[in-house]
């Protein structure tokens, strides 16, 4: 079924906007998100304010492995090591 351009517009609205659809109970949350996110990122707790001792050179790594090293049972794990 081939739809037209105006309703493929209405689709789109309709799912991913919620606009003249159900509201999507997540789209207040993302709101949040968008808004807060920067302003955490930015905040005067950036690493740019730390000080460190002269000849180091400050390093962030992240790890992501599907083994379950935590014993959880989560399907992956996340480690930030500094």
């Amino acid at each position: 079924m081939t739809m037209t351009a105006k309703k493929h517009v209405a689709e789109i609205r309709r799912t991913k906007f919620s606009i003249g659809g159900e509201p999507n109970p997540l789209t207040e949350d993302l709101h949040h998100a968008v808004k807060n996110l920067p302003a955490e990122l930015y905040a005067k707790d950036n690493t740019e304010d730390n000080e460190y001792l002269e000849g180091v050179d400050p390093s962030l790594e992240f790890l992501i492995t599907s083994k379950d090293i935590t014993n959880t049972g989560a399907p992956a794990n996340g480690f930030i090591l500094s």
